[in-house]
């Protein structure tokens, strides 16, 4: 985690049975059982924290009233507030 630290400026964790998404400079999501990189999202900005809403949905909420939804498995915003 001291490496996630250090690129990404992590401040913040929220995990579940599969995966540990952390947040600072974007979402970073790392597999659970073995610390490996999964991916990286940029380009949001503000972020306060998230929550999994199931076992492949991460929902990202910001200082600017803003939601994030992810797909981790595919490794794509599906959904943002206008």
């Amino acid at each position: 985690m001291q490496t996630i630290y250090r690129k990404w400026n992590c401040w913040n964790i929220t995990s579940n049975d599969q995966y540990i998404a952390t947040f600072g400079s974007g979402v970073t999501i790392l597999k659970r059982s073995t610390l490996e990189v999964i991916h990286h999202f940029t380009g949001i900005h503000n972020i306060i924290g998230g929550i999994f809403i199931n076992k492949d949905i991460l929902m990202v909420y910001t200082t600017e009233q803003k939601l994030y939804f992810l797909q981790i498995s595919e490794k794509r915003l599906i959904w943002t507030c206008p």
